[in-house]
């Protein structure tokens, strides 16, 4: 019974799934999998209620899962509750963010300022970039990476007299520095006590913007007018009518990981299946997987190495689409899918090369995602 729920999971039927381990629950409540289950595919909808009590549950049960800590501290965090994150983390031995989440004291991603802003592109390609003031200082540049975390060039964060709380270092030596940001402007709105990451990162501008603080806001990424708007989330009414106006294609729309956007689309015509969103991946409109590519039939260039080191071959997709907002000719690569990092199975993920025809607006509270095309 669990292996055929997981696989539903997997494969994306999350009501379907959630339904049979409601199911499990119902026999014997303390069945720490299907509760955590049922935690997850709350999480991944913003449904914190019934997350975090499924979550919590699942953790007593599983003490020794640090994963599913991880998932609860998620589910805090995405609240702004990063105190209450704070122990979770130190018993799942993540003791650096632990020491970040305390820093930015009760009041993290605290917003000042008007219901929305617009913040004009500095440039399109070979990713969109806005400016932004850290701490005060003078206007630094930020590409918008879906999947990024706040991340800054260690000259930025010199720049805006950043001070680490804690450090960790990877396998390789890069040491990543965590701190709190107290001002982040984005236009004509604050966001103050921001948790943010630098590193000696190789980036053509002075740091990234990504879901952990687009999230906080109804955000539209406007490649057609390369703008970045942010709204408050109050704005929601007004906004569909707006959409409406516009014939928007209205996606479903879930949150992996607090930083992994997925919503439903087709490859040449094989679809609607999952598919993840990532802004930041210059020259790539979509990714896929060998398998996935054989089978709709795409032709593979020449091999090259690809972010990570692992090979990947390039591909011309004849068809990409959202619905019916669609790219034809859509540049990609066979190579690495982020499933593992999701938890569930995607057919590809979609990127710059194909967003950019679009304005897409990120909906965290209704969970919708919107696609509008160019004006005819």
């Amino acid at each position: 019974m669990l292996t055929s729920l997981d696989g539903l999971f997997r494969a994306g039927h999350f009501a379907q799934a959630r339904r049979g381990y409601a199911d499990i629950l119902r026999a014997d409540p303390g069945d720490a999998h299907a509760n955590a289950q049922v935690g997850r595919i709350a999480l991944l909808s913003n449904a914190f209620i019934t997350a975090e009590k499924y979550l919590a549950r699942a953790v007593e049960l599983a003490p020794g899962d640090d994963a599913l800590k991880e998932l609860l501290a998620d589910c805090y965090a995405r609240q702004n509750k990063l105190a209450r994150a704070v122990p979770v983390l130190r018993a799942a031995g993540r003791d650096a963010v632990a020491e970040q989440y305390a820093a930015a004291g009760d009041t993290p991603f605290d917003l000042h300022g008007p219901r929305s802003t617009k913040l004009a592109f500095q440039e399109l390609d070979p990713l969109p970039a806005v400016e932004a003031s850290v701490n005060g200082s003078a206007p630094m540049r930020f590409l918008l990476d879906t999947a990024a975390e706040p991340v800054l060039t260690m000259e930025a964060a010199e720049r805006a007299r950043l001070r680490a709380v804690a450090s960790t270092r990877a396998g390789d030596g890069t040491e990543t520095h965590l701190g709190v940001v107290r001002s982040f402007r984005l236009g004509s709105i604050e966001v103050r006590n921001v948790p943010v990451v630098w590193r000696d990162v190789d980036l053509p501008a002075s740091g990234a913007i990504g879901l952990i603080v687009m999230s906080r806001f109804l955000t539209t990424i406007d490649y057609v007018r390369q703008a970045l708007v942010l709204r408050r989330r109050s704005q929601l009414r007004a906004f569909k009518a707006e959409s409406a106006r516009h014939d928007a294609e209205i996606l479903p729309l879930w949150l992996a990981g607090g930083r992994f956007p997925c919503t439903v689309g087709s490859v040449n015509g094989h679809g609607p299946r999952l598919v993840c969103l990532s802004t930041g991946e210059p020259g790539v409109g979509v990714t896929t997987s060998e398998k996935f590519a054989t089978r709709w039939g795409l032709e593979f260039g020449a091999p090259r190495t690809g972010s990570g080191g692992a090979p990947c071959y390039p591909i011309v997709a004849d068809e990409v689409a959202l619905g019916a907002a669609t790219g034809r000719g859509i540049p990609g690569v066979v190579g690495p899918l982020l499933d593992d990092r999701l938890g569930f199975d995607t057919i590809a993920t979609f990127g710059h090369e194909f967003l950019k025809r679009f304005a897409i607006t990120f909906d965290f509270t209704g969970m919708n995602l919107y696609v509008t095309g160019p004006p005819a």
